[in-house]
């Protein structure tokens, strides 16, 4: 029997197809790699301009008023309210909820606002150094709100006012700083 094959050439052969299938594998790999690290970069990206605080927007006084949705404990209608002579005109009285009592204040008297209509929602705010109610007009929604979109507020804005308010939005959506809110000595009551 004549062997007419030759084993060198099928030995080159397979060398050839293996550096080729190596090479092949470091390309994919590459590629595979190269479109891994711009999915990842894009979603950075991503995170980075969507960074958002989930705020409940409310009306007030025709008003869109958005607070962080970290301070709101519960949302309600306004009744039970009862008044307490001697307590400054910004707060509307005082509620029993669960055992607790909790003043409810008027934000739109607290800034020096003119006051058209009767508040009939209230929002009660908790924090780690009090809690009171924020009498409200309506409840607009939950949303998030783009950290990117809140703008610095009108320099023709009153201080009395700007000091409680932390942006607004381009559509128009005053953010409130809950945080200044609870810091002022305007909601300390002296006996």
């Amino acid at each position: 029997m004549k062997d007419d094959f030759d084993w060198d050439k099928l030995k080159q052969k397979f060398a050839s197809l293996s550096a080729n299938s190596i090479l092949a594998d470091e390309a994919r790999e590459a590629e595979i790699l190269a479109h891994r690290a711009k999915q990842l970069a894009k979603t950075s990206e991503k995170n980075i301009i969507e960074q958002s605080i989930e705020v409940l927007v409310f009306e007030l006084e025709q008003e869109k008023i958005a607070i962080d949705m970290h301070y709101i404990s519960e949302a309600l209608v306004l009744e039970g309210l009862t008044y307490v002579p001697g307590i400054p005109d910004f707060v509307l009285g005082v509620i029993s909820r669960r055992g607790e009592i909790i003043a409810i204040i008027d934000l739109v008297k607290f800034l020096g606002l003119q006051k058209k209509h009767t508040r009939t929602k209230l929002l009660l705010i908790n924090t780690d150094v009090i809690s009171f109610g924020i009498a409200i007009d309506a409840i607009i929604e939950i949303s998030k709100l783009p950290q990117s979109t809140i703008q610095e507020l009108p320099a023709q804005l009153p201080i009395e006012q700007a000091q409680f308010l932390s942006g607004v939005t381009k559509s128009g959506i005053t953010l409130l700083n809950i945080e200044y809110l609870i810091s002022s000595n305007q909601l300390i009551i002296n006996q």
